[in-house]
């Protein structure tokens, strides 16, 4: 048995070589590109970004939110988080759940983690997909609900989510 899983670690460990050479020679023998438009504004201040949030742009909203995170200023972030969110953004919608989790910015709610995580979620966001799902099968802010925990965590899984797979290979295991 023991063996039969050094094998297929060293398989696996091999295929990840392969691969990884194969994107590497792929990628250094290609001639050289920019890796972005050179037409982007690169000094963007935060009065720039403060004002095109001020305008309603969800992105500067949620970048927005994420300069006064880093501060330290979680209710400021947490009300342009807020602001991205309704307008759709998955990750303000991640992001604003998470400040609902923890109560930094906002009074703890499940409930509204909940719903953020949810909508999130609902748009393919995977850490959004493990948390609801993880969500779902404490009973935070909704009613305990396995087969949705599970449904929701084998999404995420799907989609390449470390902690989402983790989670499923653990429970295959017991």
């Amino acid at each position: 048995m023991v063996i039969k899983k050094l094998l297929a670690c060293l398989f696996c460990t091999l295929i990840v070589f392969a691969i990884s050479w194969g994107l590497y020679v792929k990628v250094f023998s290609q001639k050289k590109q920019a890796p972005f438009n050179t037409n982007i504004k690169k000094d963007i201040s935060l009065q720039d970004v403060l004002e095109a949030a001020e305008n309603g742009n969800s992105d500067a909203q949620y970048i927005a939110g994420l300069i006064y995170y880093k501060e330290e200023l979680y209710q400021q972030a947490a009300e342009w988080y807020l602001k991205s969110a309704i307008q759709g953004n998955a990750k303000a919608q991640f992001n604003l759940a998470n400040k609902y989790y923890e109560g930094k910015g906002v009074e703890q709610n499940y409930k509204e983690a909940f719903k953020w995580y949810k909508k999130a979620a609902e748009q393919g966001h995977s850490q959004s997909q493990f948390n609801l799902g993880c969500m779902y099968g404490r009973g935070e802010g909704v009613k305990k609900d396995y087969a949705e925990a599970n449904k929701w965590i084998y999404k995420a899984a799907l989609q390449g989510n470390i902690e989402a797979q983790n989670w499923l290979q653990e429970l295959g295991e017991k």
